[in-house]
């Protein structure tokens, strides 16, 4: 969560993870402490708890500048920009706490704190011990007729008291259908916390001889941390309250160990105390560190020594090649240095070693190497056709060369260099005066000065106060500028964004320039011209001109979403684009979104519009004109009244709907089994055939447009035709002349049909409420096809499967045999009876 938070060992008493608050007493010199305490921000998360500090070398706060960004801080209305670090405020200015008594005192959690984040809503955490019964929730919208203490939807009733009080005046209602209902009276919402699980030292590491860094794991659950580091030396106790889980601690005891302990925190209370962590400062670095010249290219470095360190280190940096240290350890507190080189700059740094063999932070000390003496004087001639100056200066003893810098008023700096006298700068600008001097070097020395200088003055500035007029319907811009002094006529160019180039040249401050390109980038530049000499050119300024039509718009709905999305070809110069959609009902279906790139999304579009669309395009200052594009359609829109009816006496259903304006439609059925049957339409209505008799389908509807399809319609329940008698059987009495059919028959079922037909489609029936019938007048030697049907009432079922029977002695395709005998005094006949 960031770097680490920044504390200086505040004194203050240590605090463990006790589930109530402990009485605390403030300490002489310090503000009592009571939890995380408030900062100049008011924010919890970057508090310290002081303890009684010592003097003169007490505990510090680093600066805030020296902090990492804290998420938690935030201003108050009125209050000023903090300029150091988090402060301590004073007990009787802390606001007053709902989970906090007088000052010094603490209360246990027991109650909801209320945390208002705007005038009109406001949110409630229950703290640990709080009873959910004495905090009301919120209640949607929809669900507000059933709730005890409200009203119609818009209107809450009287909010009765907790203790069985008189009820409050009902307050009034906002909110729309599925959202939170808003209330003029504020209604809280409770929810509770459990206190977050310990967090761990995962890293402690010294710093320096008096700071250290101190790392811990981070807790989801944890809001804050409190961060206790305890002296073994002094038994003093620091502490920090901080969001992040990294914290460094100054302004220590060197050569000290510390023992530092973390402690999770929220709402409902402390977690459990960390492992401890012992951290050791390092040693303290040596002090007065003196360098010596002892010969050519020698040096002597002494320094202070330091209590119990038996060994130094010492790094030597050259500040020309400061990465490429040379590191020496001694037990002397002194040493001879060689291959020091004239003209330079070093950074020699003393540590102490402890006895870990850890370096302390450095004590530095800067040395430097002159030997060369100054030019004597120096010249300069200017020429302003090529913009550059001849620096003259004296030759000096030693010097193996020389570099010439020019100055100029605005802080740029011209350099050239030369062995001998003189070199010339170019590049100079107009309108300055540069200040010359020039360095003489000697193996390698570039950092002596000239104290002997001159100045000199340029050719004057181009024109300022740039200024270009455009109007948006037209191809001219006019270009203008500030008249300079001494000058004969001005050249002022445009260049557009494609690199065309226009020119102009005039005795005025001004220039039009014709036929601009709609959706380009035009610069515009300009010189003054004095005789043989010109000024440098001026600064640019910039301008657009409209941009350009965008080209092949297309826009197509999202089928799972009501988002309705628009992509088209860049247009030159746009900087964005603007899309409005018109639907197909009126007011009620204008839509518009804004994007500045090659695409944009209007969300909330309905299902079922047609869409006409337009596009335009804007820069800064201009907009193209407005461009029609393809029609574009979002996705159908939900069948409506569906309904099924199972079709009697056969396996389908037939389903019917309302116009959705769909170009066609599914439907769809679906047995207990998940096995789906459907049929298409383009019409309102539709047969699914092939389904099982006596069974319970799931019907449903979708709507398409070919490119997306609609939900699902609702769910209809629908069972199809009763299944048909079975284990039918038929025998034939050719002296009688009629057919005993018999069947298994089925609960429920009203009446039974059987019918007979032959080969010549003569057809022949009985009816009864048995199970068997006969049917008369049939003939011997006929083929005859027999099927039965039930009736409930309301629907015929399917007919059976058909058995065939005929006169002759063997009946094929049996699945029962039956044998029939007419009688002693007739002549008998087998018959076999079977389904076909």
């Amino acid at each position: 969560m960031g770097a680490p938070a920044t504390l200086g060992p505040q004194a203050g008493a240590s605090r463990g993870p006790t589930a109530p608050p402990p009485r605390l007493t403030p300490t002489r010199g310090t503000p009592a402490s009571l939890g995380p305490q408030v900062g100049a921000s008011g924010d919890p998360a970057a508090s310290l708890q002081p303890r009684e500090p010592r003097p003169g070398s007490g505990p510090r706060l680093v600066p805030l500048e020296a902090q990492p960004p804290h998420h938690h801080a935030s201003l108050q209305p009125g209050e000023p920009q903090p300029v150091s670090g988090p402060r301590l405020v004073p007990p009787g200015t802390l606001p007053p706490h709902s989970n906090q008594g007088s000052p010094g005192q603490a209360r246990a959690p027991d109650w909801c704190l209320w945390r208002p984040s705007r005038p009109t809503t406001i949110s409630l955490t229950r703290t640990k011990g709080a009873p959910a019964s004495l905090c009301p929730r919120l209640v949607p919208l929809e669900t507000l007729p059933t709730h005890p203490n409200l009203g119609s939807p818009g209107q809450a009733r009287a909010q009765v008291g907790a203790s069985g009080g008189p009820a409050t005046p009902p307050p009034r209602l906002t909110g729309t259908k599925g959202s939170l209902a808003r209330l003029w009276l504020q209604i809280p919402v409770c929810t509770s916390t459990k206190v977050p699980a310990a967090s761990q030292i995962v890293s402690g590491q010294a710093l320096s001889s008096t700071s250290i860094l101190v790392k811990w794991t981070e807790e989801p659950s944890a809001e804050y941390y409190f961060l206790e580091v305890h002296s073994q030396a002094t038994r003093e106790t620091f502490n920090l309250t901080t969001t992040n889980h990294s914290a460094v601690v100054a302004n220590l005891q060197s050569s000290s160990n510390y023992d530092c302990y973390v402690y999770t925190a929220n709402q409902a209370g402390n977690g459990s105390r960390s492992k401890v962590r012992t951290i050791t400062t390092l040693t303290e670095p040596p002090t007065q560190v003196t360098v010596t010249q002892t010969g050519r290219g020698m040096a002597k470095v002494i320094w202070e020594p330091v209590e119990d360190v038996l060994l130094y280190r010492i790094a030597i940096r050259d500040m020309d090649e400061p990465n490429s240290p040379t590191l020496y350890n001694v037990t002397d507190t002194k040493l001879d240095v060689q291959g020091i080189l004239p003209c330079s700059t070093y950074l020699i740094s003393v540590s102490s070693f402890n006895k870990f063999l850890l370096p302390s932070e450095p004590t530095d000390f800067t040395y430097t190497t002159n030997k060369l003496t100054p030019v004597s004087s120096v010249s300069v001639d200017y020429t302003c056709t090529t913009n550059s100056a001849m620096v003259h200066w004296s030759a000096v003893f030693g010097a193996e060369s020389y570099e010439a810098y020019a100055m100029g008023d605005n802080g740029t700096e011209l350099m050239c260099t030369s062995q001998g006298t003189s070199c010339q700068i170019s590049g100079l600008h107009c309108g300055q005066s540069y200040e010359v001097h020039v360095t003489p070097i000697s193996e390698s020395c570039k950092h002596m000065l000239n104290t002997t200088w001159t100045t000199f003055q340029t050719v004057p500035c181009p024109p300022k106060n740039l200024e270009l007029l455009r109007d948006c319907s037209s191809e001219v811009i006019v270009f203008s500028w500030e008249h300079t002094n001494n000058t004969n006529h001005y050249m002022a160019k445009a260049v557009d964004s494609q690199g065309v180039v226009q020119e102009c040249l005039t005795e005025d401050n001004s220039c039009y320039f014709t036929h601009t390109v709609c959706g380009r980038h035009y610069f515009f530049t300009v010189y003054s011209v004095t005789g043989q000499c010109r000024s440098e050119i001026s600064s640019t300024v910039d301008i657009r001109t409209t941009p350009c039509i965008p080209q092949n718009v297309q826009t197509s709905a999202s089928c799972g979403s009501d988002v309705l999305l628009s992509k088209w070809d860049l247009a030159e110069g746009a900087l964005r684009y603007t899309v409005q959609a018109y639907g197909n009902r009126g007011n009620d279906s204008h839509y518009t979104c804004s994007s500045m790139s090659n695409s944009c999304a209007i969300e909330g579009v309905p299902c079922g519009e047609f869409l006409t669309i337009y596009i335009t395009a804007f820069d800064d200052e201009c907009a193209s004109p407005r461009t029609l594009g393809p029609v574009a359609e979002t996705v159908p829109c939900t069948p409506q009244n569906v309904s099924a009816v199972k079709e009697c006496g056969a396996d389908a259903i037939t389903m019917t709907w309302s116009n959705v304006f769909a170009i066609f439609y599914v439907a769809t059925v679906k047995d207990s089994n998940g096995v789906l049957h459907s049929c298409q339409t383009m019409d309102l209505s539709c047969k699914i055939e092939g389904l099982m008799c006596s069974t319970n389908y799931t019907a449903y509807v979708i709507a398409s447009n070919f490119l997306c399809n609609s939900a699902d319609s609702e769910m209809v329940a629908i069972e199809t035709a009763a299944c048909p008698p079975d284990h039918v059987t038929a025998s034939l009495d050719c002296a009688a002349n009629e057919a005993l059919v018999s069947w298994r028959g089925q609960p429920g079922m009203n009446s039974y049909t059987a019918t007979i037909v032959d080969e010549k489609q003569g057809l022949l029936s009985c009816s009864s409420t048995n199970t068997s019938c006969r049917v008369p007048n049939l003939k011997c030697g006929r083929l005859y096809t027999v099927t039965v049907c039930h009736h409930d009432g309301m629907c015929p079922s399917m007919p059976s499967e058909a058995i065939f029977m005929e006169s002759a002695s063997i009946l094929h395709k049996s699945l029962h045999q039956m044998f029939f005998s007419h009688g002693p005094e007739q002549q008998t006949d087998n018959f076999l009876v079977g389904p076909k």
